[in-house]
């Protein structure tokens, strides 16, 4: 057998330029500085991820930013993704949303925060968990008000003198407040009903009453402005 090479015998050799998982590593001095790698060692990760054949195709999950499209298999993933190569902001403009279909038709943010909210509406990313039953919600205000329901909080108190009634959000309380004023301004538009609501959540129940003779067009007609 052939002696054992000491480490007096090998000579170390720079990280590879241009590698960017490049290691060191060591050459006996008689091997004439020959190498032999696989050709896989010196090429880098592809941009662009394909399918992947462990998950069927509706758990994949996309990319929909403008020109994008790349497919990950965690949500955490493609948070990170987005939030690290697509947000970030336009001369004049503040931070614009490029998502696919998205609500906002380029309407810009003024802070990065706020962005980062809005996204989630896309990815469904609801990183704020109620520790009491579990649910989650994409803003942390939301858990507050959840959290009312398992501790029976109700901070907000009717404005109108005499009434009492008190609420675990504002929004609930601005729909009661209305009650105590004459004017209901969201009204039924259909032909013939006069109908007229408070609030437009009873408005949608009774638009729904007119729902075994009121097509899906007309119902869409009927939209809950005041």
């Amino acid at each position: 057998l052939p002696p054992v090479p000491s480490a007096s015998d090998f000579q170390p050799l720079r990280y590879l330029d241009g590698v960017p998982s490049s290691f060191q590593f060591f050459l006996p001095l008689g091997s004439g500085g020959a190498l032999h790698l696989p050709a896989s060692s010196f090429l880098t990760p592809p941009k662009d991820k394909c399918l992947s054949p462990d998950l069927p195709l509706p758990k994949q999950l996309v990319c929909r930013w403008a020109k994008c499209n790349q497919l990950f298999e965690l949500l955490q993933d493609l948070v990170d993704h987005v939030n690290d190569y697509h947000v970030k902001p336009e001369k004049d403009a503040g931070y614009c949303c490029h998502w696919e279909g998205c609500a906002r038709h380029g309407r810009g943010f003024n802070a990065r925060y706020k962005m980062l909210i809005h996204i989630r509406t896309h990815t469904n990313e609801k990183p704020h968990r109620c520790p009491t039953c579990s649910k989650s919600f994409s803003r942390l205000e939301n858990l507050k008000i959840h959290n009312r329901s398992h501790t029976g909080e109700k901070p907000y108190v009717c404005p109108y003198e005499g009434c009492n009634k008190r609420y675990s959000n504002s929004s609930d309380r601005f729909k009661h407040t209305r009650t105590h004023y004459v004017d209901k301004p969201y009204y039924c538009k259909m032909p013939g009903c006069h109908k007229r609501y408070t609030d437009p959540s009873s408005l949608r129940k009774h638009i729904k009453a007119h729902g075994h003779f009121v097509s899906h067009e007309q119902q869409e007609l009927l939209q809950l402005r005041p």
